[in-house]
């Protein structure tokens, strides 16, 4: 990778595992560079054409480009696409959408900061019956069908937030645990 690659690896890392340090030898960044090869090779291109550059589907996507898992698993080059995904889909979703974040930017390589593509997945072969779904499945992807019978207005979870010092004008990111909305009592530049 150029230095120009590794700087935009270093933002988008900070991006989609933002509580871990930024490491070359990742297995994750690992994973992201060959998804990256896959998707920017001519069969991948061939086979997701809304990654394609300049593809309208992606501009109209608002950052969100939309995968469907059967296709993952039928042509990309690994075993097991949808056990992996379904065991750990919030690392292997963020190196998906690493992958695709730096293949967005190698067509607008002037964007500061640089673009973030965010992957969402969906057409999971195996349907997951309600009664199912145990603490086990906590922390797993699943696909369920049903029928909505009562809805209610859904309460956003916030992840994180960007919080201005009134002294000092720093902007410092805080990451709020499960959700839970909590200020910081300090600015984190203070010493």
């Amino acid at each position: 990778m150029t230095d120009e690659e590794i700087r935009i690896c270093h933002f988008l890392w900070s991006q989609f595992f933002p509580k871990d340090v930024f490491i070359l030898q990742d297995n994750r960044l690992s994973l992201a560079g060959v998804l990256y090869d896959y998707f920017r090779s001519d069969e991948g291109l061939q086979r997701f054409p809304i990654l394609a550059n300049g593809s309208p589907a992606m501009s109209k996507s608002g950052n969100i480009v939309s995968l469907s898992v059967q296709e993952l698993t039928e042509h990309l080059p690994f075993d097991d696409v949808e056990s992996i995904l379904t065991t750990s889909p919030q690392e292997v979703i963020a190196c998906y959408s690493l992958a695709i974040s730096r293949l967005a930017n190698t067509w607008t390589p002037y964007a500061d900061p640089p673009l973030v593509i965010h992957v969402s997945v969906h057409s999971l072969s195996t349907i997951t019956p309600f009664s199912d779904i145990k603490s086990s499945t906590v922390g797993q992807l699943v696909c369920i069908e049903g029928h909505v019978v009562r809805v209610t207005c859904g309460s956003p979870l916030m992840i994180q937030g960007g919080f201005k010092c009134a002294k000092c004008q720093q902007t410092n990111m805080v990451y709020f645990e499960d959700g839970i909305y909590d200020v910081p009592p300090q600015c984190k530049t203070k010493k």
